[in-house]
């Protein structure tokens, strides 16, 4: 199993989309779970994509500018799992704009 992560650089209430791939040799069974920063993600396991050996599935995750773990493990089998770290934006930031009226 491989995983890999992109971060999307838009804010969305305070959070940023993340695409998540997964890459596995032979996908069956009930699917994967999503840990992220030692926290499983609602609504796994996920389905593995029946068309391939990669599943991209897009989870919201905190847009605080600091890196975020994400694992991937089969919900079959633990022993099977990835691991990657993501930085997603700071939507926190301010950015001020200096216009000057004629």
């Amino acid at each position: 199993m491989e995983v890999a992560a992109k971060a999307d650089t838009q804010c969305d209430k305070g959070t940023v989309r993340v695409d998540i791939e997964v890459t596995v040799q032979n996908p069956a069974g009930s699917g994967f779970n999503i840990i992220l920063d030692n926290k499983p993600v609602p609504g796994g396991p996920y389905p593995y994509s029946t068309t391939g050996n990669k599943t991209v599935k897009s989870i919201q995750v905190p847009g605080d500018g600091q890196p975020h773990a994400i694992q991937v493990a089969d919900a079959g089998n633990a022993d099977c799992n990835a691991r990657t770290t993501v930085v997603t934006s700071n939507c926190d930031e301010i950015i001020v704009v200096d216009k000057k009226l004629r």
